[in-house]
């Protein structure tokens, strides 16, 4: 269980349930996939036609490239949260190493007490 000082902070509520790295992805795809930053899809298009177009090529790029972005992410340490959520640096991996149980981002052991690194 997380602790209550976390419960209700802005970082809990936007950014750990958001993963930060990828919104800052998605947000940077959506930008360059916007009508005429790089293309304007089909050319001369009406308004709700090139619209409607770059939202069939966001989701695209989205669907064929999102699950590398995350692995990526989360290899080298730019993504935590779920089951991939480093507390001051104890994964899953070193929890499973301690023997531990890993519940919400936190390592805890038979007793029920936190492990920490």
């Amino acid at each position: 269980m997380r602790p209550a000082k976390y419960q209700h902070t802005i970082y809990h509520l936007v950014f750990d349930a958001m993963h930060l790295f990828m919104f800052i992805f998605v947000a940077c795809l959506f930008f360059i996939l916007t009508p005429g930053i790089i293309l304007s899809l089909p050319p001369k298009g009406s308004k709700t036609i090139v619209a409607a177009t770059h939202a069939l090529v966001f989701a695209t790029v989205w669907t064929l490239i999102h699950k590398f972005v995350w692995d990526w992410g989360i290899q080298n340490g730019w993504i935590s949260g779920g089951r991939h959520k480093m507390l001051e640096g104890m994964t899953l991996r070193l929890c499973n190493e301690a023997k531990g149980t890993y519940q919400d981002g936190y390592c805890f052991d038979s007793a029920g007490n936190e492990i920490r690194n």
